[in-house]
């Protein structure tokens, strides 16, 4: 119900939504100076946005596809580039965005009879040679970039479910990989600016593997029958919390539950309400 909703195809009275908060256009900033790519900054001399003409500048920046940044913010996103750039040579992964490669690169690839898209933040030339490959994806964040604070963003946010999927997309379009490397820099917008390499573990990434080829399942079958169901319409008492494996489980097993009585021929579904 939610995917058929936010997807400009399916939903005739889709409107793209455009969010604003400062934190966000920093983030954008520093990922386009990072990467080398993206969309191109607009400085907006002022302090603050509560004059009308700040506003209105930010509004025709983001009208011509521009990220505007205050004066400030402009200067602390250079500083905190700078500072990223620094500590990533002194980690294992020195240079990662500097090699020969492709940055904002859109993957399109055919996953049976379903089209599949995403965009990658930067691919090394290096990956197309296939083998074992490193994909690296930056992220800021407004809190903590410690491994220990990461781990529960990672799982809150589902990332991992973005590194299996676009693990599926390389491995169709470059068939000479053996084995993917997804690492995630992440970057604290304040002073100092902390900046961690983190990486995935096999047991949550089998898992988020697992999840993709579900929601593969779902979507062809919500696709092909015009059927997007919500949450469930039963009864569901909550109790203690759940760990994040438990609660994977048992997600998992209410959407196989789901898949099942979908694909059960009709003959088998006698008595049961509709």
């Amino acid at each position: 119900m939610h995917a058929r909703f936010l997807h400009p195809r399916l939903n005739p009275n889709w409107t793209a939504e455009e969010k604003t908060d400062r934190a966000r256009d920093m983030g954008s900033a520093a990922h386009a100076l990072m990467l080398g790519a993206g969309r191109g900054l607009r400085i907006i001399d002022a302090a603050d946005y509560k004059k009308d003409a700040p506003k209105k500048a930010a509004a025709e920046a983001r009208a011509e596809g521009l990220i505007p940044l205050l004066k400030p913010d402009a200067e602390d996103v250079h500083a905190m580039v700078e500072c990223g750039r620094d500590q990533l040579a002194r980690t294992e992964y020195a240079g990662i965005f500097d090699h020969d490669g492709d940055a904002e690169l859109t993957m399109v690839w055919q996953d049976g009879p379903t089209w599949c898209r995403s965009r990658i933040d930067y691919l090394p030339a290096i990956v197309r040679h296939g083998g074992h490959v490193v994909v690296p994806d930056y992220k800021t964040t407004a809190g903590s970039a410690h491994p220990d604070d990461w781990e529960r963003t990672l799982s809150d946010k589902n990332y991992a479910f973005q590194a299996a999927f676009y693990e599926r997309g390389l491995r169709t379009l470059i068939p000479a990989i053996r084995s993917v490397e997804f690492i995630f820099v992440v970057q604290e917008q304040d002073p100092p600016y902390g900046l961690s390499v983190v990486g995935i573990e096999s047991e949550p990434l089998e898992r988020a593997r697992q999840d993709v080829e579900i929601a593969l399942h779902l979507w062809r079958h919500c696709l092909g029958n015009d059927d997007w169901p919500g949450y469930t319409r039963r009864l569901v008492r909550i109790g203690a919390p759940a760990t994040r494996a438990e609660r994977h489980e048992f997600r998992n097993a209410s959407l196989l539950d789901r898949l099942a009585r979908w694909q059960a021929p009709l003959h088998n579904r006698k008595g049961e309400a509709a």
